[in-house]
């Protein structure tokens, strides 16, 4: 009789004692394995464009011998965007055309794609616009056929085909550019470089001013990226 009590006893234990080691069994096999890790990628080569403007620009005079004059403005380059303001015309005589060209250099190791060409909101003569403001020479309100006249003159900008422009009531600008307008990356010591154009034209059928038309252009922007998507 006791002998089978120790039995059952020794049983239970040993039950109890498997029961045990399934659990912990389970637990080893049931455990997550984690493992963590970072890197970084730390580019040592910068997207950098800079831009330079023409020592002089193509007068074409509406009427031979008053030419029209340009202020070409300042350059400047940032990162990925060309900026060029400060852009003004004393016009004449309709048919009055100003080109001005422009090179961009890239020293770096990147090919550059052309995304966006757009004049964007500027302070012009004491007022904020993002199309063209005409005054007098000093600034002042221009007379009746001064007025009229502005609305034929044209800023426009041209690159690689693509072309943004405003008029004195209108905005069109290019962005979201995808096709292959691109600047050569750095090889060797020769940077890259690509061009583009100004032009300031007084249309040749607009509206015969009797009064000097001084044409306030907005700030231009093109963005240049290191990816054409």
């Amino acid at each position: 009789m006791t002998q089978n009590r120790n039995s059952r006893a020794m049983a239970v234990i040993a039950l109890a004692l498997a029961i045990v080691g399934l659990g912990v069994g389970f637990a080893a096999f049931s455990s997550t394995l984690t493992i963590s890790s970072s890197a970084t990628v730390n580019p040592t080569n910068t997207f950098n464009l800079s831009a330079t403007a023409p020592g002089s620009c193509t007068i074409t005079a509406g009427v031979s011998g008053t030419n029209p004059t340009a202020t070409i403005g300042t350059v400047s380059g940032s990162g990925q965007t060309i900026s060029i303001s400060g852009m003004s015309v004393v016009f004449r005589n309709p048919g009055d055309i100003v080109e001005c060209t422009y090179t961009v250099s890239n020293p770096s190791q990147y090919i550059a794609y052309l995304k966006s060409m757009q004049y964007v909101s500027t302070s012009l003569n004491g007022s904020s616009a993002n199309k063209i403001i005409c005054t007098t020479p000093t600034g002042g309100t221009l007379g009746t056929l001064g007025t009229s006249a502005c609305g034929g003159i044209t800023a426009s900008v041209t690159a690689a085909s693509k072309t943004a422009s405003v008029t004195k009531t209108t905005n069109t600008p290019q962005t979201g550019i995808t096709t292959s307008n691109t600047i050569a990356k750095k090889s060797g010591n020769t940077n890259g470089t690509g061009t583009f154009t100004l032009r300031f034209e007084y249309g040749s059928s607009a509206t015969l001013t009797d009064e000097e038309i001084k044409v306030w252009i907005p700030d231009l922007q093109i963005v240049y990226n290191t990816s054409n998507a």
